[in-house]
């Protein structure tokens, strides 16, 4: 895949990947997220006490406290059995551990519901007020994300159903076979978010995978692109350990081809 000149991302990247310090507080390390909406709570970012908050079912999601990712507990735990009562995870998933695949699918809960931080930002990527209250309600829709249809023209990329549409004007105008990194390893996963094209390149070849052709590259999250695979072509069932390394692969060559011509830089792109 594409690497950026010095391992530098470009500007413009709309993720937000907060700095975290850590504290020792009754002998326990926990970890602090600063500078990240959340979503209104008891406790505010800066309280290093919110990861060690016991938490149970039987407590009400307006006294729960403000989960980032890396926390780790009870609170965890029910916020994840939360996820697997809606079908967004997995029992096994349940560790008490606010790990990237939790994180992941938190992005995804809220980017479908439109849960948006007290500035706006959608994703926040931790678990304030609005989204206790969704988690707690079995509140969930899978439908196309508000995010896709407000703006005149949108990707907007579905992990679960493997599919890259094009939105224009709340419409979808095209639709995609798409794969992603998460079947081939975890440290492979696509990234969910709200992010925009920043750069394209008809013709890519990857920096860092041996000159692999990445046609109509369009990327939007550093190294992570929408591109024509041919791999993906060739065997388009997506099977465990099979996928990209974090790209967006299409397995149509004339699809590709198309999107790659319709969108311009600054264009938003929803992965979900």
């Amino acid at each position: 895949m594409f690497m950026f000149p010095n391992h530098l991302p470009p500007q413009g990247i709309l993720v937000r990947k907060p700095a975290v310090r850590r504290a020792a507080i009754a002998g326990t390390c926990v970890i602090a997220a600063f500078g990240v909406p959340d979503q209104g709570g008891i406790l505010s970012p800066t309280d290093a006490t919110a990861a060690v908050r016991k938490c149970s079912e039987a407590t009400p999601p307006e006294s729960r406290p403000i989960l980032y990712p890396g926390d780790k507990g009870s609170c965890v735990r029910v916020m994840q059995r939360g996820l697997v009562r809606l079908g967004r995870l997995a029992p096994s998933g349940v560790d008490g551990v606010f790990g990237p695949g939790t994180a992941g699918e938190v992005a995804s809960f809220q980017i479908q519901l439109g849960l948006r931080g007290t500035d706006g930002t959608l994703p926040t990527r931790n678990v304030g007020r609005l989204t206790w209250r969704a988690l707690n309600n079995g509140q969930d829709f899978r439908g196309i994300p508000t995010a896709c249809t407000e703006v005149g023209k949108s990707i907007c990329i579905s992990k679960e159903e493997n599919l890259t549409r094009l939105i224009v004007n709340g419409r979808t105008t095209m639709r995609l076979a798409s794969r992603f990194g998460d079947t081939r390893a975890p440290r492979f996963r696509t990234d969910e978010g709200v992010f925009s094209v920043q750069s394209k390149s008809i013709d890519h070849r990857s920096s860092l995978y041996n000159g692999a052709w990445m046609p109509f590259a369009i990327f939007y999250n550093g190294d992570e692109a929408v591109h024509f695979s041919p791999d993906f072509a060739a065997d388009p069932v997506v099977n465990p350990g099979e996928g990209s390394h974090g790209c967006v692969n299409v397995s149509s060559f004339k699809g590709a081809r198309a999107l790659f011509n319709k969108v311009p830089e600054g264009t938003r792109v929803v992965v979900y």
